[in-house]
């Protein structure tokens, strides 16, 4: 069975296991600077390795700029390390939280039963990338179709005739439409690209072996519904997602921080308490005091 680790300090633990649910909260406000924009870097690499010019560069970096200010990818973080050190200093209040084992399968059935057709608040489980090689795997696709578009007018503004315009009334329309249309399919393109800001993050990570749950959200859209919390002076968006009862048991692995010093009988207690079975309950192996 494959296990997910889910850090976090003792509060959080206890706020899981009560309350059966977890929290997908705002990945843009987390303490990495460069969360949500690495798909950009990529973007403008492979835009010079084309020799794509100057201009269109600059204009689709401000083009992300505006779709990064309503679009955020709300996050639950995981981690295949079952006991790494920098994850407890970084993630459980300095070591004296819990790691929650999490079963991948039950992950995986849980995304089949939460996700609706009529749903826009999608739920994905994706693994994080670390290379740069990958990140421009992942985002040359969209790369390709961003150019077409461009090449098709995207970046060009649509007007009147001009004093030496030769085309008659009806193309300078029809080409107006063309540059309309190659706009439209560039802002799809990239708002697409939103989601995959939240699949990348820099090699320095790359111990984590990240694993993330992720749901999207569109600021300002009526529609698009979500939570709201006070978290380290910011206010944050969140979804709360239940654990719903499934074949599968959600939790299959605690882990005490080293420097937790709640008695394993009571943490196996108080999951029993609250309907979570056969769960294994250890202590960190860490030596951090």
């Amino acid at each position: 069975m494959s296990i997910l680790y889910h850090y976090c300090p003792s509060q959080a633990f206890y706020s899981i296991i009560s309350n059966r649910s977890i929290r997908l909260s705002s990945l843009s406000q987390s303490s990495d600077y460069m969360e949500g924009k690495l798909a950009d870097e990529a973007l403008e690499r492979l835009a010079k390795q084309d020799r794509l010019n100057a201009y269109d560069i600059s204009t689709i970096k401000e083009e992300l700029g505006i779709f990064r200010l309503i679009a955020d990818g709300l996050g639950f973080c995981l981690s295949e390390e079952e006991d790494l050190l920098s994850q407890w200093r970084g993630y459980a209040a300095d070591a004296s939280g819990v790691a929650i084992g999490f079963s991948k399968e039950y992950l995986t059935e849980f995304i089949k039963h939460t996700q609706s057709s009529i749903s826009i608040n999608q739920i994905a489980l994706h693994k994080v990338k670390y290379e740069q090689k990958e990140h421009d795997k992942l985002v040359e696709p969209t790369f390709r179709r961003i150019k077409q578009c461009i090449e098709e007018g995207a970046h060009k503004y649509p007007g009147p005739r001009g004093l030496l315009d030769i085309r008659s009334e009806e193309e300078i329309k029809e080409d107006n439409q063309k540059i309309q249309h190659a706009r439209f399919r560039l802002a799809h393109e990239l708002f697409k690209l939103s989601p995959k800001q939240f699949y990348l993050k820099s090699k320095a990570f790359s111990e984590e072996r990240e694993w993330r749950l992720i749901s999207y959200l569109t600021l300002g859209n009526d529609k698009d519904k979500c939570e709201f919390m006070d978290k380290k002076n910011q206010i944050v968006p969140f979804r709360t997602y239940q654990l719903n009862d499934l074949s599968i048991n959600p939790i299959s692995k605690i882990i005490l921080g080293p420097k937790n010093v709640t008695p394993i009988k009571v943490v196996e207690s108080f999951l029993m308490s609250n309907n979570f079975r056969s769960v294994e309950v250890v202590s960190s192996k860490a030596t951090y005091r």
